[in-house]
């Protein structure tokens, strides 16, 4: 019985050994299997990443031959768009803004325009806003700055009213200022029979 036991320890032990040999190279070759499974998918992965990648750069070249079209068309083009979709654009709106405020009259605006981008540029303009456009936008300046003085006013502790004249090619001229703590705004201006200090 005891041969029986210490026999039974010895295979056992035998076994134990061999059993583990068998756990280690089952583990390693699982690991070296799930390695290779990860390795193939990254690959798989990377293959559609770069054919996502190829097709993606096919489409910006493609928007991009488009694009240079566009712009090869637009500079064989001779004639400025400036109204679409019932409007003149922002651009327009933008230069009519700029010339009105270096002081070019209303009637003026349009001329100026056109020949400078005729003359310079050697464009033509399809169409370009006339007289009342001009001043449909001097009446929305005004009202921009006296919202602007109207503000600056009631944000204000300490305003001050005060008049001010001045003469041009003889004519006088009265304006109405206003001080705030943010800085000066002029809110009228009116044509005088006189500068004397009477008529203000």
């Amino acid at each position: 019985m005891k041969y029986l036991r210490q026999r039974n320890k010895n295979i056992k032990r035998k076994y134990k050994g061999q059993s583990a040999l068998l756990r280690y190279y089952r583990n390693k070759n699982l690991k070296k299997e799930n390695s290779n499974e990860t390795v193939d998918s990254i690959k798989k992965s990377g293959i559609r990443m770069d054919s996502d990648m190829e097709n993606r750069m096919k489409y910006l070249e493609n928007e991009n031959e488009i694009l240079k079209e566009n712009i090869e068309d637009l500079m064989k083009s001779q004639i400025v768009q400036t109204f679409h979709g019932g409007k003149y654009n922002d651009t327009i709106r933008e230069v009519y803004a700029s010339l009105l405020s270096m002081n070019v009259g209303v009637c003026n605006v349009e001329k100026i325009i056109r020949t400078v981008l005729e003359k310079m540029g050697g464009l033509k303009v399809e169409r370009l806003p006339k007289k009342t456009f001009a001043e449909t936008m001097l009446i929305e300046a005004k009202i921009i700055a006296q919202l602007q003085a109207t503000e600056a006013m009631l944000s204000s502790k300490n305003n001050t009213l005060h008049t001010d004249g001045t003469k041009r090619d003889g004519r006088e001229f009265g304006g109405l200022q206003i001080g705030t703590d943010s800085g000066q705004y002029s809110i009228g201006l009116v044509e005088m029979l006189r500068g004397d200090t009477e008529n203000f």
